[in-house]
């Protein structure tokens, strides 16, 4: 028989993983709750049409980047993974719906800047920041970054030759040699932002300026779908080898309608949790408060029956099992317990407990009905 593996694409987040990424999300949470964003979750799966509709069928996204399957009845569904990322891969972000005002750009970045500093990694991240401008400002630019390309058409790598037909934007973010060459020389879309995208930019700006959040002009910093406007921005580490986006978003003011909904303009952004995670490194796991062993098989209920008392005060704690005393000992000095509370026959015919300290040695006899106490004494004033 064949050994079960994990199915592909996906991985059990282990005791140390887990608390990697709960730090993460709890850091999220409690950053994006000072800005007064509420939490809420979306499903790990979705309509494949909200993926196409938006994005067109010979996207990138949909056609490298996503996981397509038809279920049992008959309907087209999505995950969302990509070379390096998970089938099943876990996100945090904040979605403004709502304020066409470019302080709410300034204000999601400022979220971003201020969870990435929360989680100790922002002085690994550099802001890249570029305006995208208004729809006029985009087909201005359009016309003179086509012309352009076209006259180097011939020396575009295959995928770029493909994108001039159906998002020239995107050639911009190429990573090919050759493309990178030809692009060091294409027009700037700044050159081509009206007076109304200017004055947008530098809102944007001059508020990340006065909170003295650093920023990296990068004109090549694009989003090339057609809802996507002003504001784009992403947080850059190469902490993790290659250069990559650990935070990124921008303002998306016409997705709404392209998806069939009302016309509701948007700024977020979105960062992936296992990069994070990586980033931050190990979590630290958090021991029980307290140890609660049996001398002998005979106070085995004993044991049980006070741990329980102790859950009941608020305390975490583990009960050893297997192996004889000196084993369970060390298994909990290992655990990094500190604290272990021993009974035997004695203790059980006396009303007591053995309280043992295991950074010094000490031990205390008490009384039953103290214990509680004395840990959670004890326990503050470590």
């Amino acid at each position: 028989m064949s050994r079960l593996q994990p199915a592909r694409g996906t991985t059990d987040l282990l005791p140390e993983a887990m608390a990697a990424h709960r730090r993460v999300m709890d850091t999220a949470r409690d950053v994006a709750a000072a800005y007064g964003f509420n939490e809420m979750a979306t499903p790990i799966f979705e309509f494949s049409e909200v993926f196409s509709r938006p994005l067109g069928d010979s996207s990138d996204v949909v056609t490298k980047e996503t996981y397509n399957f038809t279920d049992r009845g008959g309907e087209n569904l999505t995950l969302r993974p990509q070379k390096g990322r998970m089938r099943q891969f876990h996100q945090i972000g904040i979605e403004y719906l709502g304020p066409v005002e470019p302080l709410a750009d300034a204000e999601i970045i400022a979220c971003g800047s201020r969870v990435l500093d929360a989680l100790g990694v922002g002085d690994k991240c550099v802001l890249h920041l570029n305006s995208l401008g208004d729809t006029e400002s985009r087909t201005a630019y359009r016309g003179a970054l086509v012309a352009f390309l076209q006259k180097h058409e011939a020396d575009l790598s295959e995928d770029s030759k493909a994108r001039l037909v159906t998002n020239p934007l995107r050639i911009l973010d190429s990573k090919d040699k050759t493309d990178r060459d030809i692009i060091a020389d294409a027009p700037r879309l700044q050159d081509h932002l009206n007076d109304l995208s200017k004055a947008h930019f530098e809102t944007v700006t001059k508020a990340l300026d006065a909170a003295r959040i650093a920023w990296d002009f990068d004109p090549l910093l694009v989003r090339g779908l057609d809802y996507y406007c002003h504001s784009a921005f992403e947080f850059i580490t190469d902490s993790l080898g290659a250069q990559g986006t650990v935070l990124g978003g921008g303002r998306y003011d016409g997705l709404s309608e392209m998806l069939g909904g009302p016309p509701i303009a948007g700024v977020g952004w979105a960062a992936g949790v296992e990069r994070l995670a990586m980033l931050v490194g190990a979590g630290e796991l958090r021991p029980a408060d307290i140890a609660v062993i049996a001398a002998e098989p005979a106070a085995d209920a004993m044991v049980f029956q006070l741990a329980e008392m102790l859950r009941d005060a608020g305390l975490g704690v583990d009960i050893p099992l297997g192996g004889n005393m000196g084993k369970r000992m060390k298994k909990i000095d290992r655990a990094g317990i500190r604290l272990a509370a021993i009974i035997g026959g004695a203790e059980i015919e006396a009303g007591t407990v053995q309280l043992r300290d295991l950074a010094d040695g000490n031990q205390t006899e008490l009384e039953l009905s103290n214990l509680a106490a004395a840990v959670l004494a004890r326990l503050a004033n470590q």
